[in-house]
């Protein structure tokens, strides 16, 4: 297990300016970003919850279907998908941005994007499903 203590002497990497070590140092490969999940640093809670709430929301899902399939018509089938569907997305999004954040400034705003994205589709669908 590898600890980070990285001052962050690059802006970039610096959008938290009250936290101020621990910060991972700016990848060089996609496999860097990866293995980093491994370790502890600024981002470590926020990659693990994000991941294990996913795969939660994933088989929760999956157990809904499989219990409840008989007894849904297609609208509740539809409805439910795209609740579950926008939650799954959300997490592993915002999963991305955290296992990614140090790649590059570019590779960091697309996956604050998908991240932002992720966020507003499902607090939009969670409203959609009231509606229907």
């Amino acid at each position: 297990m590898t600890f980070y203590f990285v001052l962050i002497k690059i802006e970039w990497l610096g959008d938290n300016h009250f936290l101020l070590q621990k910060h991972r140092p700016p990848a060089n490969s996609v496999r860097e970003c990866l293995i980093s999940v491994a370790s502890i640093h600024s981002e470590t809670v926020n990659i693990w919850t994000h991941l294990i709430g996913a795969l939660c929301v994933a088989v929760t899902f999956a157990l809904f279907i499989i219990d409840n399939y008989r007894q849904m018509d297609i609208t509740d089938f539809i409805s439910f998908s795209i609740f579950f569907t926008s939650a799954i997305l959300c997490l592993t999004f915002s999963t991305l941005l955290h296992i990614f954040i140090n790649y590059s400034p570019r590779v960091m705003v697309i996956v604050s994007k998908l991240d932002y994205m992720g966020k507003i589709k499902k607090n939009n669908k969670k409203k959609q499903i009231f509606y229907f």
